[in-house]
């Protein structure tokens, strides 16, 4: 028997925005969840000689690369000659990768560390504390509240 616990109710909320992450080495990292964007689930990853486009819903990757012969122009030169490439993958589903993490949890190997929840946990509290002061900064440190309740599910 599968038995599924469904948080909801007028308790919790749900927050809509972005958030702007920034690590040590300057690697960026944007999430825009705002409440106006009715469907669609694309993730970018943007690199130095290309990007990756994928289109979660639709099953489908594109690519774009700068040629080699290209790669040591400036990073300005973004225009440069590039090649393209395209990929069916398997459209985004919660319900198959929720079960492999708690197979993996109860098989106890390979499954996401309490470490790893804390840090976005407090990426998420983060984001609560830059937008209670006017969207300024906020290093994810020991700094941030621990004794505060969040009306999230």
């Amino acid at each position: 028997m599968v038995m599924w616990l469904i948080l909801g109710g007028p308790q919790f909320k749900d927050r809509a925005g972005s958030i702007r992450l920034v690590s040590s080495s300057n690697q960026r990292f944007y999430l825009d969840t705002s409440d106006d964007q009715g469907h669609g689930l694309q993730v970018i990853y943007a690199g130095r000689y290309g990007q990756l486009v994928v289109d979660e819903l639709a099953g489908l990757m594109r690519w774009v690369v700068r040629e080699d012969q290209h790669r040591a122009l400036p990073t300005t030169r973004y225009g440069m000659p590039w090649l393209e490439h395209t990929r069916k993958i398997a459209p985004a589903d919660v319900i198959e990768p929720s079960k492999a993490v708690l197979k993996a949890l109860l098989e106890e190997k390979n499954y996401p560390t309490g470490e790893e929840g804390r840090a976005a946990v407090a990426a998420l509290v983060a984001a609560y504390v830059s937008h209670e002061n006017s969207h300024r900064n906020v290093l994810i440190d020991n700094n941030l509240p621990l004794s505060r309740i969040f009306p999230w599910a």
